[in-house]
């Protein structure tokens, strides 16, 4: 089995995601099987890691940016291609930890349509996270586009899948603000 990628219909399956966001979950129910989301996701998994290193190498020297990174570029360039093949592993366990999350309320919808909603619901944080700003507002668009999709895709109601979206969203926050606490504190104690 070969995995093919159309680069032309992934553009037009990008454009229509981001600026036509509501006829998402209609190409989600006709699409079969995970083969053209696959191809799709390493394509844009692929054109995150060069905006990434764009950003690493051309953006933030460059003074636009704030550089967090104290690695030399070598150890930068590994990290950014481990982490993309790192990425086409988990998306599958991604997909199947949002899939059992989905049955729990009882969506309908099989494995390849939760993973379907899941890579495409990627797509803005992947074109659009390496700009200040518009990647952080990314991350809202695209669980905008999971919440389509989850609703049209396991025909779960609006309120279920809301519900479905924030308790993990409230849940990562949450562990997000008591991390940062802690390691704030002990860095505070290591650096006396």
């Amino acid at each position: 089995m070969y995995l093919t990628v159309d680069i032309s219909g992934s553009i037009q399956k990008a454009k229509r995601i981001l600026f036509s966001p509501r006829s998402f979950g209609k190409d989600i129910s006709q699409e079969k099987g995970i083969k053209e989301a696959f191809g799709y996701f390493v394509l844009l998994r692929l054109v995150a890691t060069i905006l990434l290193l764009f950003n690493i190498f051309v953006i933030v020297p460059l003074g636009w940016g704030e550089s967090y990174y104290n690695a030399s570029p070598r150890e930068m360039i590994t990290f950014v291609v481990l982490s993309f093949f790192i990425a086409l592993i988990s998306v599958f366990i991604s997909a199947g930890i949002l899939h059992l999350w989905i049955r729990l309320f009882r969506g309908k919808g099989d494995y390849t349509k939760t993973f379907q909603v899941y890579v495409y619901s990627k797509t803005p944080s992947f074109l659009l996270s390496w700009i200040p700003i518009l990647g952080f507002i990314s991350v809202f668009f695209g669980w905008y586009l999971m919440y389509l999709g989850i609703v049209s895709a396991h025909n779960l109601s609006k309120r279920k899948a809301i519900v479905l979206i924030l308790i993990p969203f409230i849940f990562f926050v949450t562990l997000s603000l008591v991390l940062s606490v802690y390691f704030l504190n002990l860095t505070r104690w290591i650096n006396r």
